[in-house]
């Protein structure tokens, strides 16, 4: 059998919120109730599993690797929001992209405050 990656949990101050916004934001499925947790599929059999600790937690990071139609509604959506984004990880280049790896790329923040990532082209691919 091959390994693959299957589900991660992601912490959220309101689980609700932080699975709508990237439902929404990337035009997926609706969430769905699964026991304690909400979730979200994501197209590659991967399951993000939104749950409340009840408890501080630190920031995660989450990279996305998108078509450049998905990138580009994504964006425009972000855009219509006012949100803020940054070409880096660091968060200095603020209202910009990059154009790393021969694609493009995009950093904000979830409702949680974790760090997203789209990109349209996987690390390294420009090697």
């Amino acid at each position: 059998m091959s390994i693959q990656f299957n589900h991660v949990l992601i912490f959220a101050r309101d689980k609700h919120e932080s699975a709508h916004f990237l439902t929404s934001l990337l035009d997926l499925p609706d969430p769905t109730p699964t026991g304690f947790f909400l979730a979200v599929e994501l197209e590659n059999a991967v399951t993000l599993h939104y749950g409340e600790p009840g408890v501080d937690f630190l920031s995660q990071h989450y990279a996305f690797l998108v078509s450049d139609d998905v990138f580009d509604a994504a964006f425009a959506r972000m855009r219509e929001r006012g949100m803020d984004f940054w070409a880096d990880p660091r968060m200095q280049l603020a209202s910009q992209i990059n154009t790393n790896h021969g694609g493009r790329g995009v950093y904000f923040l979830d409702p949680s405050g974790h760090g997203l990532e789209l990109i349209t082209r996987p690390y390294g691919s420009d090697d």
